[in-house]
């Protein structure tokens, strides 16, 4: 990263640690799906993964890796994700931390990434799309002109 690239806000580390705990179990995985959406997760990987594992909960399947596995290859997503991704999930180091732990790490730094996006949009269409230079406030004691 050089020095004008701002670093990505996400949390790796809370986005594998919530599928790990979704793959584990399946009682968790159930407890955080109304409010967790593939949009939440920074990873594109990620967010294949959890689409495979809410066709599976739709078509009244437990979760676990095989069964991700094959819904990914079904899908065409398996050359995307990989073995040694969807493996890496399992071997992270697990924490006793809940699931809501994670999934609130995770929408937290979506809802950012949304406002982010968003914000930048407002600055784009105020500028007719050439934010070139930065407006300084007018000071209260001069003149506005048109």
């Amino acid at each position: 990263m050089n020095n004008n690239e701002l670093p990505p806000i996400a949390n790796l580390d809370a986005e594998a640690a919530l599928l790990q705990k979704m793959l584990l179990d399946n009682d968790a995985a159930q407890s955080v799906m109304e409010t967790l959406k593939a949009k939440h997760f920074y990873d594109p990987r990620n967010a294949l993964i959890f689409d495979a594992m809410t066709v599976l909960v739709a078509a009244y399947k437990t979760i676990d890796v095989v069964r991700v596995k094959d819904e990914l290859r079904g899908s065409k997503q398996w050359g995307t994700v990989g073995h040694k991704y969807l493996r890496g999930l399992l071997e992270t180091e697990n924490c006793n931390a809940p699931i809501e732990h994670f999934l609130e790490m995770v929408v937290d730094k979506s809802l950012i990434r949304e406002l982010i996006e968003v914000s930048t949009k407002i600055v784009e269409d105020a500028y007719g799309h050439r934010p070139h230079k930065v407006v300084r406030p007018i000071a209260d004691n001069e003149d506005v002109q048109d």
